[in-house]
């Protein structure tokens, strides 16, 4: 089995080194992280470096609590942000995990008191913490890009995203498209506006549908699902419904003022330029023909 120090990771045109004090076998983490590998250092390049041990001296004195809910405290602390993992519902810490990060998350150092879940392998996140989105959804405010609580698919090299509560359908939507196309990831999909054109990424975030992809692909459509007897696409021209629809279902990382002024700022640059629909659907699969002459 192989064996390394560092591996990089490709996310939304990110690239992620991953390294370890201990080391980093093929399974050390989960296989849907598999196809986001890389060899591609690109000069949006991120590092996050694993520990044993506490991070004592590491960690200056913790100022300021800003986040405050099982199972995470996060403090803020001059450059850094410390998210500390591993509080009961009873607020007691119970030292599962800490992880200090850079302001802009460029650098991050995760610290393991114990090493026995990293030999274990099959971790679900590059970060060993519940999850990475917290990690993405925080990149991609930066990078005039959001997380979104969606389906995605790859269709006729164009980005079609499925938007809607958990069960509206989103998995049975992505896998009854299957032939026609490829799943991005059936739960959460990466956006950002590059160079002025509106494109959407796969993630490992996924939710019943094993199928994951890093591919992108240009967005034509948001479409907002809803079951039905008949399948069709309603154009939706007012944009402060969109709106509605759409940001209870973007991803919040530490969500303070400065990250909803450039959440709002991207997502209004989206809605003026891709069209949303209602996309009404039946499980007869007959929806690609809606979906292809839009």
């Amino acid at each position: 089995m192989g064996q390394k120090k560092e591996y990089v990771f490709s996310i939304a045109d990110i690239a992620i080194l991953v390294g370890s004090e201990m080391t980093i076998k093929d399974d050390t983490f989960a296989l849907k992280l598999r196809p986001f590998r890389t060899d591609n250092l690109s000069t949006d390049l991120l590092c996050v470096m694993h520990h044993t041990g506490y991070a004592t001296d590491f960690i200056l004195p913790q100022t300021q609590c800003v986040y405050d809910m099982p199972p995470w405290k996060i403090y803020r602390n001059g450059d850094n942000i410390t998210y500390c993992e591993g509080y009961s519902p009873t607020g007691d810490y119970i030292g599962l995990l800490k992880a200090v990060w850079s302001n802009d998350y460029r650098n991050g150092h995760i610290f393991h008191p114990s090493p026995k879940k990293w030999l274990n392998g099959n971790i679900e996140a590059l970060t060993a913490m519940t999850t990475d989105q917290i990690l993405v959804a925080s990149l991609l405010s930066d990078r005039n890009g959001f997380l979104l609580h969606s389906g995605g698919m790859k269709l006729w090299d164009k980005g079609f995203v499925f938007i809607g509560a958990s069960d509206a359908g989103k998995s049975t939507t992505v896998e009854m498209l299957q032939q026609h196309g490829e799943i991005l990831c059936d739960d959460r999909i990466a956006v950002r506006n590059i160079d002025g054109e509106q494109r959407i990424y796969g993630t490992w975030f996924h939710g019943t549908c094993p199928q994951v992809s890093p591919a992108s692909a240009p967005l034509r459509a948001l479409c907002f699902i809803e079951q039905s007897d008949r399948n069709e696409a309603i154009l939706i021209t007012d944009r402060q419904e969109i709106l509605r629809r759409l940001l209870p279902r973007i991803v919040k990382p530490l969500a303070d003022a400065e990250w909803w002024a450039k959440t709002l700022a991207t997502v209004d640059e989206l809605i003026r330029t891709v069209p949303a629909y209602v996309l009404r659907r039946d499980l007869s699969g007959k929806v690609v023909d809606v979906l292809r002459n839009l």
